[in-house]
């Protein structure tokens, strides 16, 4: 038997429990699942809120154009860097990875199936 442990499993007299304690405790026990969710959701959700603060940043920038004198960004807004998407340049770039990450898919789907007989 420990010091601070008394016979009948109750908590020592110097140390009083919080009220609900031991049933938040047990549901925790008894749900290995909500003790593994609550534990990995703060930092989870900070991941997400990083992620998604750098695509609204990096969006934000898109707009934004440079200065071909200086090469410095400034803050004006202009549609003419989504324009030059559409020039052939990089709509053969864009082709050639949409038809990559196809091939890559239909050649995973083939050797995944499993050959029955």
């Amino acid at each position: 038997m420990t010091l601070t442990a008394t016979r009948e499993g109750r908590p020592p007299e110097g140390r009083p429990r919080a009220p609900g304690t031991s049933r938040i405790a047990a549901a925790l026990w008894r749900r290995a699942w909500l003790r593994a969710a609550l534990t990995l959701t703060p930092p989870l959700a900070w991941f997400l809120v990083i992620y998604l603060a750098s695509l609204v940043v990096m969006l934000i920038t898109a707009f934004w154009t440079v200065n071909p004198f200086t090469n410095t960004l400034e803050h004006t807004w202009t549609l003419s860097n989504f324009s030059q998407l559409f020039t052939s340049t990089y709509l053969t770039i864009i082709g050639r990875t949409v038809g990559m990450a196809a091939i890559v898919t239909v050649t995973d789907a083939v050797i995944a199936v499993p050959w029955l007989e």
